[in-house]
């Protein structure tokens, strides 16, 4: 599929299919409110989904200089460019959050990051890794990431592109144990690869209705 594709089929789908085997129906509601239906196999959870508009060739030049202070390569790669020229960020698969105990409290379960979070985010991260692995001789002259990150992960983890090297454009688990050290493929167990491009990635998310693009079964946290 294209990113179009893919992101048009999202946009169609209405409901989350949650395996029936990881869950009871009742804790299920009461964590996500009334379900939408059933199958043999999965509760479906009511989903709607939030885009924005496309980012301009303004926003795209000035993130892409912006990420190169401190990403190796392409900050920005073809595919995941043209999602943010169709949908600057993008919250998908939002369920309402019962959990949470807030009148009208919705969860994302995937939150793609805009063009500024997308800077802001990716600078913390550099700081983070600097300041946590900067003095170990491995990362002492490390003076660059080779990922970009793109979205929430839940519990301080990120989905992130791989953007230098043998595995450029591979989209991969950004594990907050690895403290956001350059990707490689001895963290294999740290950062588990999760689709081969982000085009693959989202389609899928597309065809899976939003269940698969985590490499495990992650439920809303």
């Amino acid at each position: 599929m294209s990113i179009n594709q893919s992101l048009t089929t999202i946009l169609n789908t209405d409901s989350l299919p949650v395996p029936r085997r990881i869950i009871d129906k009742a804790q299920l509601e009461a964590w996500a409110g009334p379900l939408l239906g059933e199958t043999d196999s999965d509760w479906l959870v009511p989903v709607n989904h939030e885009v924005n508009p496309p980012a301009s060739a303004a926003e795209l030049s000035t993130t892409e200089s912006a990420l190169a202070e401190t990403i190796e390569g392409n900050p920005l790669p073809a595919d995941y460019r043209t999602f943010l020229e169709v949908s600057n960020g993008a919250n998908l698969f939002v369920v309402n959050a019962v959990w949470k105990q807030q009148a009208g409290a919705t969860h994302p379960r995937f939150q793609l990051f805009g063009t500024e979070r997308l800077v802001a985010v990716n600078r913390e991260l550099f700081t983070y890794f600097r300041d946590s692995l900067g003095d170990t001789p491995r990362f002492a002259d490390t003076t660059y990431l080779n990922f970009v990150a793109i979205g929430e992960a839940h519990n301080y983890n990120h989905i992130a592109i791989v953007t230098a090297g043998d595995d450029v454009g591979k989209v991969f688990f950004l594990a907050t144990e690895g403290m956001a050290r350059p990707y490689a493929d001895r963290y294999a167990e740290m950062y588990p690869t999760l689709a081969p491009s982000f085009a693959a990635w989202l389609e899928l998310i597309a065809t899976t209705s939003g269940w698969e693009g985590y490499g495990e079964e992650i439920l809303f946290e």
